[in-house]
């Protein structure tokens, strides 16, 4: 086998993409169309970071922030996971332990 393709969809892409390989080297990175499977155009580079359960833009750890403060009683400050995902850091447990990240608020 002379290489390879990687098809994967990155999280906020608006089109899947496909990395053609030669051997162990990226040849080409393509933005392709799922349906027709037709590549749509070149794309120069991709930065991928590390996936999560729990999106940490801003307004989905202000209502994490929230969802926990109408769960739990207490100074929330003193909590390391409240502290950790309030800053937009991925602290242990804090896609899959804490039922916060994914509840929505009522009010």
């Amino acid at each position: 086998m002379r290489g390879g393709l990687i098809d994967f969809f990155p999280t906020g892409a608006t089109l899947p993409l496909r990395l053609d390989l030669l051997d162990d080297v990226v040849e080409t990175i393509r933005a392709f169309d799922p349906d027709s499977q037709r590549s749509v155009y070149p794309v120069p580079e991709v930065r991928l970071l590390p996936g999560r359960e729990f999106p940490f833009e801003e307004q989905a750890r202000t209502a994490f922030r929230g969802r926990w403060r109408d769960a739990f009683e207490g100074d929330p400050s003193r909590a390391p996971l409240y502290r950790d995902v309030g800053n937009g850091v991925a602290g242990a447990g804090s896609s899959t332990t804490c039922r916060c990240s994914s509840i929505k608020r009522q009010r």
